[in-house]
């Protein structure tokens, strides 16, 4: 059992993200109070006793006593509140993003904190920690794929943790669900800002790493092996002296990032059942073959977001249950009854979700992405989606 006494050797304190990532907050931007929240985190020694291990209620009660963590939780609150932006001026190939791993920690923090307030009956203060992870899940996504995928384990910590206590909510309870995931589908969609990072990343990384160092390109880019990369840094560095043969080289890289993310925005712009990401494969140059290396896996972003935006819907589709539920003392015969409109459609089929009713109990899943050929779990060649247990 964890413990917040104890003769434990001191420590060397962790080195501050707020101070390696920011170096002189503003108090404008609400990444700032995330990463000051994560430097709590990371300094509790009861979270680094407790994180990922099975505890008791009595336990999880302790933990949550712990002045560090209740300051952290704080501290996400006040910055959701704020405007969030990237304390980056970009990406490249050297950036650091040392935070997103305790980032992850307070999407588990904030999932145990549910727990206990269920247990304690308090569904609707559960309900508005869902909202916050939601919130911050999404707010964090501004860093290319790293960020968004951060952001969406956030998202399936905190969804869950409410999935799993839905017999619990009231009336009430059901209304505010259904308009925390309303909240959250009426906001933006984070994925195309996270694109956009991961396009002008890449692009970076080619140029500073072509522009400046041709020599060890292929090194810094993890392609020591790739002989297309080897032949393109060997263009470069006889182009060193050629200024205008080194701009030119630099421009048709460019335009081959942007016509390759340009096809990924296409795609992107269909609705998410029709979604298919374009592949990037070599054209035999050496340009294309170093592109198709570096580019990264777009196709599992796109079934990853359309997961998360999937399991949003289930759970208002599940409030919109439980709601006609106390107001009937009956289950909807089908989801027509309850007037859901585009609401009840499966993003991964543009078909309504699979709703089925067995005497006072009922399933809601989604059909799911694609699944592999020797998917123990698939059923009819897809991986089925749900957020109950």
């Amino acid at each position: 059992m964890p413990s917040t006494t104890g003769a434990d050797k001191p420590e060397k304190p962790p080195k501050s993200l707020l101070r390696q990532v920011v170096g002189r907050p503003t108090g404008r931007n609400g990444y700032e109070e995330f990463l000051a929240a994560a430097d709590l985190l990371k300094s509790s020694k009861i979270w680094k006793q407790a994180e990922g291990k099975q505890l008791s209620l009595a336990e999880k009660h302790l933990v949550l006593s712990d002045r560090k963590l209740q300051r952290a939780l704080a501290l996400l609150r006040k910055g959701v509140r704020k405007p969030v932006d990237s304390p980056r001026d970009g990406l490249d190939f050297t950036t650091l993003l040392p935070e997103f791993s305790a980032f992850r920690s307070l999407g588990r923090l904030l999932a145990l904190q549910q727990y206990v307030l269920y247990a304690n009956g308090r569904t609707a203060d559960a309900l508005e920690t869902l909202r916050l992870g939601l919130r911050f899940g999404s707010l964090i996504q501004q860093d290319g794929l790293i960020s968004g995928l951060v952001g969406l384990a956030i998202d399936s910590l905190v969804i869950r943790e409410a999935g799993r206590h839905l017999e619990q909510l009231s009336a009430a309870d059901c209304e505010r669900l259904a308009d925390i995931c309303g909240e959250r589908l009426a906001a933006p969609d984070p994925l195309p800002r996270v694109l956009e990072s991961e396009r002008a990343g890449i692009k970076r990384s080619l140029r500073t790493i072509f522009a400046e160092q041709p020599a060890t390109a292929p090194k810094a880019l993890g392609l020591e092996g790739d002989a297309a990369a080897r032949r393109l840094a060997q263009e470069f560095t006889q182009a060193h002296r050629d200024d205008e043969r080194r701009r030119a080289m630099l421009a048709a890289l460019d335009r081959r990032v942007d016509e390759a993310f340009r096809r990924v925005y296409d795609a992107y712009r269909r609705p998410p059942w029709e979604r298919v990401a374009p592949e990037v494969k070599s054209d035999g140059s050496v340009g294309g073959s170093l592109l198709a290396l570096t580019m990264p896996s777009i196709g599992g972003s796109f079934t990853a977001y359309t997961r998360a935006e999937t399991k949003i819907r289930l759970l208002a589709v599940h409030a919109a249950i439980r709601r006609y539920r106390w107001e009937t003392m009956r289950l909807p015969g089908n989801l027509d009854a309850l007037n859901l409109g585009g609401l009840a459609v499966d993003p991964f089929t543009g078909r309504p979700f699979k709703y089925v009713v067995a005497g006072d109990a009922y399933q809601l899943t989604s059909a799911g992405p694609s699944a592999g050929a020797d998917d123990p779990d698939a059923v009819d060649g897809r991986r089925p989606v749900s957020v109950t247990p």
